[in-house]
């Protein structure tokens, strides 16, 4: 093991090499670079072993063609020469005229190191230590068999371990700057360049490599994410502290434990029937019963030999959601896959699965397991359940109610290192909104974290129906990247337009199969409920058999006017039952709302986007627990409601209700609505 031999190969790098400094710190702690690389080598080699799922390294050594523990070599040593860039005159003169400074730049003196500016570097120069990471390892590989495509390639990981590369024409500019030039920190940075692969036996890899196709940007974008992963641990003064360096496996062990990264998931093993595969994951009583499209979609992922793509359309209130997290336990079981990625379309929605995804986690979970989790949008701060699950397991609060056993069941935290924006997504479960995976489809800093984050998961997207001609572009090219890393998709809609249903499964299935668009032809059914599916095999539909109607919804139009509004609801309210009424402006809503308030004082609320963000989620939580699909009459669910909203309760509130008025409405935008009431009777 890497780390079990770092401390014999920093007592044999030369003084030069230890005088550098890499993390400033204060004079009595700071990290020299020997150091932090020694560090960075070691958590990646911890990543591999204890965190990088076994479906992201099944995908990782198919992308690059090597064996897995091969690219395991190729990872580490990436991780343990990111920073050589550090050995440079622009880097160490950082500080220079910073007060103070001695205890950083005294060592290089001592050591005999001068400070004078070597060829292609100045006080005028921008020289950034990543670009100049890249630099050194490119003309270092010069050495081995690799081509310039491919040493460029293994170049571009350590430029991009700031989350972005460096612009091109600044590095031929600094390229040609430095070209053929001697200088005594270049000697440094190969000594450890040298090292290093020795250290991490990558020799014969980059052999290998040499003979290998060049890897594709799906291959450099998760390893530079696994690097970033490495760098950022590494560089946590809270887990590799700066004024005590202890032997290298006490300092990992600590430091890891301090991070507090889960395993991957473990899931529990799949039940053959579908009512005990629903009954024990969802919490569900005996006399509960599965689902036609819950049943077909458990059918369709035990059935898939590989990568997979399952559109699942069905009306609403018949479980898709549900349908889809068993298919995904099914998939990821099969798979060794990190997680669950589920998606909604606006942050109330996200947080209203929040707690069911949550529990169902916990229960898909192998007992002993503990698995992350994390809320993904801008607003996560503000859920309450979030919140309380950063400091307390699910499985601490339901033991203490006398529920499942610990030892039955997995636990679910949400890590304090896996809470923050860049990097929560890496969390075993994600339930966040639908930007958080399309944004894979974009140039943005740090897009390769979310795309090692995504690669090894199941990612379930709810109400496809609901994003627009703009939105749908980057869906494809989501779709596109998600079936280059082999990972499997669950599409969830209402309603699906045939022409959207076929650009869907074309756009999966392009890279996995000849004439996408032609095979697509096969799922141009009218049939409703519809499972498609595209793999390897192609593309082909699944027609389910319709639910049993568990509700009668009769319909009637109304004057368009707050008294016949009035009226209605106060004869179709007389003898209890819940309201839903949405709005096409806000102004209506409040005039509505200031109307039924004066005939029913305290049983009428009002939801709109205009609300402060704190007060919606607040409004929001509360009307989930007293209207949603877990309130029954008597157990929580008031004996009469009204409540009075904009178009946000469409895709939003998952609420039920007995009376459904609404202005006019898309078709769309309509049978969410119906919907709305259809749902769990009062």
């Amino acid at each position: 093991m890497i780390f079990q031999r770092v401390d014999a190969w920093k007592q044999e790098r030369s003084a030069q090499a230890c005088a550098l400094w890499a993390k400033s710190g204060r004079e009595d702690a700071y990290l020299t670079l020997v150091q932090h690389l020694a560090d960075a080598v070691s958590v990646a080699e911890w990543l591999w072993e204890h965190w990088v799922s076994d479906a992201l390294k099944a995908q990782l050594s198919r992308l690059w063609g090597l064996e897995e523990d091969e690219v395991a070599r190729l990872y580490c040593f990436l991780a343990g020469i990111h920073d050589v860039g550090k050995a440079s005159a622009s880097f160490q003169r950082l500080v220079e005229h910073r007060s103070g400074s001695e205890y950083l730049l005294g060592p290089l003196i001592d050591a005999g190191i001068s400070l004078e500016w070597p060829q292609g570097e100045s006080a005028e120069t921008k020289f950034p230590h990543g670009t100049a990471s890249a630099l050194l390892l490119r003309r270092w590989l010069e050495k081995t068999e690799l081509d310039l495509l491919r040493r460029n390639a293994l170049a571009s990981i350590v430029d991009a371990h700031h989350g972005f590369t460096s612009d091109p024409m600044m590095v031929k500019n600094l390229t040609d700057a430095t070209e053929g030039r001697t200088s005594i920190f270049d000697d440094i940075a190969y000594e450890l360049l040298d090292s290093m692969a020795e250290l991490t036996e990558v020799h014969e890899v980059l052999e290998e490599l040499a003979w290998n196709a060049s890897p594709d940007a799906d291959a450099l974008q998760i390893t530079t994410g696994l690097v970033i992963m490495a760098d950022w641990i590494a560089s946590n003064e809270d887990a590799f502290c700066y004024h005590l360096i202890q032997p290298a496996p006490e300092r990992l062990a600590k430091a890891m434990e301090y991070i507090a990264l889960p395993k991957p998931w473990v899931p529990v093993e799949i039940p053959e029937g579908a009512h005990d595969l629903f009954r024990n994951t969802f919490g569900w009583p005996d006399n509960f019963s599965v689902r036609p499209v819950q049943r077909a979609a458990a059918e369709v992922a035990r059935a898939a030999t590989g990568a997979t793509l399952m559109i699942i359309e069905a009306p609403t209130g018949e479980g898709k959601t549900e349908a889809g997290l068993a298919a995904a336990h099914i998939l990821g079981a099969k798979s060794g896959a990190q997680g669950v990625f589920l998606a909604a379309p606006t942050m109330a929605t996200a947080n209203g699965l929040f707690e069911r995804a949550s529990q169902w986690a916990r229960r898909s979970s192998r007992g002993g397991e503990v698995a992350s989790m994390y809320l993904a949008h801008s607003k996560n701060k503000l859920s309450k359940q979030y919140q309380a699950l950063r400091y307390s397991s699910i499985a601490e609060d339901e033991h203490a109610s006398g529920s499942d056993s610990r030892t039955a069941r997995g636990e679910v935290v949400a890590t304090q290192w896996l809470s923050s924006r860049n990097r929560g997504i890496l969390s075993d479960f994600v339930v966040g909104t639908v930007d958080q995976v399309l944004m894979m489809a974009l140039q943005t800093r740090f897009s390769m974290l979310r795309h090692t984050g995504l690669a090894g998961k199941i990612i379930i997207i709810d109400e496809v129906h609901a994003y627009d001609a703009y939105m749908s572009q980057y869906l494809y090219l989501t779709l596109e990247w998600l079936a280059r890393y082999r990972a499997s998709v669950i599409l969830m809609s209402a309603t699906l337009p045939p022409q959207q249903r076929k650009r869907l499964a074309a756009a999966y299935a392009s890279q996995l199969i000849h004439k996408p668009e032609q095979a697509a032809e096969a799922i141009d059914l009218p049939g409703y409920p519809l499972i498609s599916v595209a793999d390897a095999s192609g593309i082909r539909a699944i027609e389910v058999e319709a639910g049993a109607a568990d509700v009668e919804i009769a319909t009637a139009r109304i004057e368009d006017s707050i008294d016949a509004l009035c009226s209605t609801v106060c004869s179709q309210l007389s003898e209890g039952g819940i309201a839903l009424i949405i709005c096409n402006t806000i102004a209506r809503a409040q005039e509505a709302f200031s109307a039924l308030d004066r005939q029913y004082p305290g049983e009428v609320e009002l939801h709109h986007s205009a609300f402060l963000a704190v007060q919606r989620s607040e409004k929001e939580d509360a009307l989930r627990e007293a209207l949603g699909p877990a309130a029954r009459r008597g157990k929580g669910r008031p004996w009469r409601s009204i409540v009075v909203a904009t178009q946000v309760a469409e895709q939003s509130l998952d609420i039920d209700a007995d009376l459904l008025i609404t202005d006019i409405a898309p078709v769309i935008g309509r049978d969410w609505h119906v919907g709305r009431g259809a749902g769990t009777s009062a």
